[in-house]
């Protein structure tokens, strides 16, 4: 049996977003946290406002932004895997095909955000989003 436990600061957080692109991003994060937890576990969703300094860790423009936290229960990614987790074809599953977070990355950063990971071998593994609330101007920087 799985949890999902949500949790949000704020009931009306609105992003411009391509709802069928994030849908997938969710998708592709939740069906990771749904394999690390064989036997079951809990799943938690933050969804809070958080504001960006011209500099920031993340080299994201200044602004605010959204961020989405899905907190798994799972059996967490080694560290020397972090840096290859979003790799085109990268996979710790024997029947996976390495695509899935490959693709949220790019949504992700079409949507001028960032998705990052935190996690630790059996304690679980935390996708972050952040993502531009409304309103928030930014330079195309695809041309």
């Amino acid at each position: 049996m799985y949890t999902i436990l949500l949790d949000s600061d704020d009931n009306e957080i609105m992003v411009y977003v391509d709802a069928d692109q994030i849908y997938q991003v969710m998708s592709n994060i939740l069906i990771n946290a749904k394999q690390a937890m064989p036997e079951g576990g809990m799943v938690s969703l933050s969804v809070k406002r958080k504001i960006m300094k011209k500099s920031n860790e993340f080299v994201l423009s200044e602004g605010q932004y959204v961020e989405i936290a899905v907190k798994d229960t799972g059996v967490g990614i080694k560290k020397e895997d972090f840096t290859n987790i979003f790799r085109p074809f990268f996979s710790t599953k024997g029947d996976g095909s390495g695509i899935g977070l490959t693709l949220a990355r790019l949504i992700i950063n079409q949507h001028h955000g960032i998705i990052t990971v935190d996690s630790a071998i059996n304690q679980g593994t935390v996708f972050t989003i952040y993502l531009p609330l409304s309103g928030q101007k930014f330079s195309d920087t695809s041309e």
